[in-house]
């Protein structure tokens, strides 16, 4: 549990929580998303498989390389 105490205080002490925290490049595709945003969306994943989801033990997590792939596997741990 400590170390997702430090994980999580280090993602919300950032000091300009709308600086980019995660940019995604594919193509001509550019994707951007401040520390606000990826805490927000953090949050929401683990309070889902917390609460809304009956999810075990274990979570599988089958996606592309892609900007939400950060957002899921914060959630998850």
């Amino acid at each position: 549990m400590s170390d997702m105490s430090d994980v999580w205080s280090l993602l919300t002490r950032r000091r300009d929580p709308a600086a980019p925290m995660v940019t995604w490049i594919a193509g001509d595709q550019r994707v951007e998303l401040s520390t606000t945003t990826v805490i927000n969306g953090v949050a929401k994943v683990a309070n889902a498989l917390e609460g809304d989801v009956a999810a075990g033990p274990r979570v599988r997590l089958d996606l592309p390389w892609h900007w939400q792939l950060p957002i899921w596997q914060g959630g998850i741990w």
